[in-house]
């Protein structure tokens, strides 16, 4: 079957503009009816939340799949013409837990604000030596601190310096090292109760990256601040000295059994990917990324409505994305391939978008950029746009430029940024690739911030006439100009490819 070629009432269903006689598909601008419509069937309760490895991604992935295939892309997910790149997952809730302290003289220590799981099960520590890492690292990501056969403590903050590196990569690093669990401390002054939430509901990981401790955990700085006194010393202070560059720990005089169990589900989840076969093969490709998964059920049985929907977060991405490949597709033939990905498990961590990364479907080096669509229906039309991850590519400038064109204010500040970890394209980023999140809904960060005071994943979430569809159309018709642009040789010359 062509699949360019639907009845006309199949491409209503899927939202897709009808042009007027002599008008194409491709000149018409986005409609705020055509991303309702969308948002309305993904939002939807019948979906449940698109939360992982349930009915609801099955449903998400086909609509997703089949809305490119109508706009006349083709399965991008292998050599084969695939539309689904398996993403395979590990799901863990945590089970009973018990931590025990010791001081030097042998009298236990009371630590209330502790989480405790086992990434294989079931994990038991009896009586090993404790120590405080600090950061867990040097600058060059090195583990100093004689780890083996001890339980490490180490700060959940960044590390100082130009190679902050994530609390992951760095539990990972001390675990290669010979610890045998990590208790990771929280932020001073976070509160402890949405850590626990977080913590003991069902989290993810991809396959590959599930941490090798026999048992990882969370402590909340006061309680390692306790643990820390009872043992003589004052963690306030040796948090001042972890960061110097040479830093090699502090051993404690006292002792921990831990003991957990975590119930594990292994499975696998799907990335959604799309191609659009550029004119010119072998010319590069442009990257359009966003995740179409959300939270489920996310309420206790007898909550008046359970389902965290995600209308906003991130429907209206996915809209975003299906209204944009339907243009550049009825356009004319771009030079180079355009790829659609709509990513699994973003709200676990990014990990969909990380599969990719280390399992890319075309090589990384020939992607031009990728354009990362989240959380578009947050302010209204007539905004300026702002960039998450302004800076990190010189191709920034060339997105002003096309901004500019459709007479687009620029809000330059880097203010945008304090979301560059929280979106798919940091993925992308820390492996090679140019990657940016355009649009409206961070300018300022006032609408965004707005809204993730508010909605932002509850049940409120969900497709009411209060949803800003404007501002979500203007971004919409940015992608196209974007993709457009950075996809033709004529406006992106090869040579600026590795910029």
């Amino acid at each position: 079957m062509n699949h360019r070629f639907f009845h006309a009432a199949a491409i209503a269903a899927l939202g897709i503009a009808t042009p007027v006689l002599g008008q194409s598909l491709a000149d018409i601008p986005v409609t705020e009816d055509e991303l309702r419509g969308h948002i309305a069937v993904l939002a939807s309760d019948d979906f449940g939340g698109r939360f992982p490895g349930t009915a609801g991604e099955t449903l998400s992935a086909h609509y997703i799949a089949r809305a490119w295939a109508v706009a006349g892309f083709v399965g991008g997910a292998d050599a084969t013409g695939g539309w689904y790149q398996p993403v395979p997952l590990v799901e863990m809730r945590a089970g009973d837990s018990e931590a025990r302290f010791w001081n030097a003289e042998g009298r236990p220590i009371a630590v209330p604000d502790i989480l405790l799981r086992a990434p294989s099960g079931l994990g038991q520590i009896n009586g090993a030596p404790l120590i405080f890492v600090g950061f867990g690292v040097d600058g060059s990501g090195q583990v100093v601190a004689d780890v083996a056969g001890k339980v490490a403590l180490v700060l959940a903050n960044d590390r100082p310096g130009e190679n902050p590196l994530s609390a992951a990569v760095r539990r990972e690093a001390l675990i290669a090292k010979g610890a045998v669990a990590i208790l990771t401390v929280s932020p001073q002054g976070a509160p402890f109760g949405p850590i626990r939430r977080s913590y003991t509901n069902a989290r993810m990981q991809l396959a590959g990256r599930v941490s090798r401790a026999q048992i990882e955990g969370v402590i909340s700085f006061e309680a390692a601040q306790a643990l820390l006194q009872a043992n003589g010393v004052n963690l306030s202070e040796v948090v001042s000295a972890a960061a110097a560059n040479d830093y090699t720990g502090l051993i404690l005089p006292g002792k921990a059994s831990l003991r957990a169990v975590t119930v594990r589900r292994d499975f696998n989840s799907y990335n959604v990917v799309a191609r659009l076969p550029g004119a010119r093969a072998g010319s590069g490709t442009v990257l359009v990324t966003g995740h179409w998964d959300h939270l489920g059920i996310c309420r206790p049985e007898g909550a008046p409505d359970r389902i965290c929907n995600g209308a906003v977060d991130n429907a209206s991405g996915i809209a975003a994305m299906i209204a944009v490949a339907q243009r550049v597709a009825a356009g004319p033939r771009p030079d180079r391939d355009v790829i659609m990905i709509a990513t699994t498990a973003e709200e676990q961590g990014l990990l969909g978008a990380y599969h990719f990364a280390s399992n890319p479907t075309v090589p990384l080096p020939s992607i031009v950029i990728a354009l990362n669509i989240d959380t578009v229906a947050v302010a209204p039309r007539g905004v300026a746009m702002a960039i998450v991850g302004r800076g990190t590519t010189p191709l920034t400038a060339e997105v002003d430029a096309v901004a500019v064109s459709l007479h687009r204010e620029l809000d330059t500040d880097n203010d945008a940024n304090a979301f560059v970890r929280r979106q798919d394209g940091w993925a992308l980023t820390q492996a090679g690739v140019p990657s940016v999140m355009a649009g409206g809904g961070f300018t300022d960060t006032a609408y965004l911030q707005a809204f993730i005071s508010g909605n932002y994943h509850t049940p409120a979430d969900e497709m009411t006439d209060a949803v800003q569809l404007g501002g979500a159309a203007d971004d919409a018709d940015l992608h196209i100009a974007l993709v457009r642009h950075f996809a033709n040789l004529s406006s992106h010359p090869a040579s600026h490819d590795q910029d």
